[in-house]
């Protein structure tokens, strides 16, 4: 999975990346600096601890977002 979602800090999109067949887990930022995990469930505890539903364009994406990375999680 790769998701482009659009905050509110930025003209340029964030970009989530859960692939769980070539063990792939980062995070761009709206800022482009990025973070690299070492499985999805760190990627996506740091998503909880950093971001929240204001931070985006439109608020439910936060929330099918973290489902979206649940379910590519389970499914592995």
């Amino acid at each position: 999975m790769e998701k482009t979602i659009w905050t509110t800090e930025s003209n340029v999109p964030s970009l989530v990346i859960v692939d769980t067949v070539n063990n792939r887990f980062a995070i761009r930022k709206a800022d482009t600096s990025g973070e690299v995990f070492s499985n999805g469930t760190e990627l996506k505890q740091w998503i909880e601890q950093h971001w929240n539903p204001s931070l985006f364009a439109d608020s439910s994406q936060y929330d099918q977002l973290l489902k979206e990375i649940q379910d590519e999680l389970i499914s592995f």
